[in-house]
């Protein structure tokens, strides 16, 4: 049960009741409360040196995955296109022909 504030024109306080059920969180801060930009900052920077180093330790490996992925990659989209190009001349060689 909400009480109004003896002489506050504005103010509420919480009954006793409900205060004694939320005492174990009364003045705790929650999670987002404690989060800071700050230490965002600074961990990103931390991530961001740790990249940096990973990178520079082990740049032949990273150089080789990376050619590894684009090849895949390329020889996907290269048999995708051959697939496209039999189908269409399939469906369109007959037209040219004709005409």
């Amino acid at each position: 049960m909400i009480k109004r504030e003896p002489g506050g024109n504005t103010g509420f306080s919480f009954s006793s009741e409900i205060r004694d059920i939320y005492r174990p969180y009364y003045g705790k801060k929650t999670k987002m409360e404690g989060f800071k930009m700050n230490e965002f900052w600074k961990d990103y920077l931390q991530l961001c040196k740790d990249t940096g180093r990973f990178y520079k330790k082990h740049w032949k490996g990273v150089v080789v995955l990376n050619a590894a992925i684009i090849g895949a990659e390329l020889a996907y989209f290269a048999y995708q296109n051959k697939k496209f190009e039999r189908r269409y001349l399939e469906k369109y060689s007959e037209d040219w022909t004709q005409q």
